[in-house]
This record gives C-alpha cells, sequence and structure tokens, in this order.
C-alpha cells in the first residue's frame, strides 16, 4: 500500500505541474511573433527556471474509501 501511494503521489506531482504549465502553453500556441513569444516565456520564467516551485499535492480518501487528489487545495483532475 506504501508503495502504491508512493507512486500515486509522485504521478499526482507530475500532473499538478504539467496543469499548472498549460497556460503558457496555450499562448505559445496563440503567439503570432517572436516577440510574443519572447513576452509569454519572460511572464511565465518562473515556472521553467531550477527554482521552480511545484504546486503541493495532497492524498486523502473519502468517507466511502476512494482516493482523492489535490493540489493547492484544489481536486486535481
Amino acid at each position: 500500500m506504501s508503495r502504491m501511494l508512493s507512486t500515486v503521489n509522485g504521478l499526482s506531482s507530475h500532473l499538478a505541474a504539467l496543469q499548472s504549465l498549460q497556460p503558457m502553453h496555450d499562448e505559445l500556441d496563440a503567439a503570432t511573433s517572436q516577440a510574443e513569444i519572447d513576452s509569454i516565456l519572460q511572464r511565465f520564467s518562473h515556472l521553467l527556471n531550477d527554482n521552480a516551485r511545484y504546486p503541493e499535492v495532497g492524498l486523502s480518501f473519502s468517507p466511502d474509501g476512494q482516493l482523492q487528489m489535490t493540489t493547492e487545495s484544489r481536486p486535481l483532475v
């Protein structure tokens, strides 16, 4: 059980990190010039450096025994 929860925690952490990058990807997809791309990368640079802060992930069980994953107090979907 401990190994499974550790795996779920790790995967949840990766999913939360990928979701935090989605707004940047959406804006990059819509960019029409290198200047726009540069501006977007500058605004989201805090997510791209070595000191990036990753979202906190929490695991809990519902009263009926379902595993629930949250990131920063929101359900992780």
